[in-house]
């Protein structure tokens, strides 16, 4: 358990004792109707909701990083995409493993993890598609 809680630790920052409402570097990000839903369930289907949508946004941006004049190959680009999503999918299954986060909260805070880190990627790949000096 202590290994799970250490890659939290070194890979976001500060693991909160408490549900997503209080993940430090992510909250700003997640919208805040899913913070304020008044059940874990109903958090967990807002952000789950909100991820879905997420990824719909991150489609789009794969298929025009792979647009010849970025001279990005598709391959790796697919490849990296993989990895990025088990990376994901594994470090936010840690969550469940430490056992400040088990409980009814679990899959809010699953679901609010994934949500932030989809965000951050969909950040990173409008980054990487946007040639420099765009504004």
């Amino acid at each position: 358990m202590r290994r799970g809680f250490l890659l939290v630790l070194l890979t976001t920052g500060p693991v909160p004792a408490a549900p997503a409402q209080q993940l430090p570097d992510q909250a700003p990000h997640l919208p805040e109707a899913c913070l304020e839903a008044p059940t874990p369930i109903g958090r967990a289907l807002c952000f789950n909701n909100a991820l879905n949508a997420a990824d719909a946004r991150v489609a789009p941006l794969l298929r025009r990083a792979e647009a010849p004049d970025l001279g990005l190959r598709a391959a790796d680009l697919a490849a990296a995409q993989d990895h990025w999503r088990r990376y994901r999918d594994v470090h936010c299954g840690l969550l469940q493993r430490d056992e400040a986060w088990q409980g009814s909260e679990a899959p809010a805070n699953v679901a609010a993890c994934r949500l932030a880190l989809t965000l951050r990627r969909e950040g990173e790949l409008r980054d990487l598609i946007t040639p420099w000096g765009s504004p």
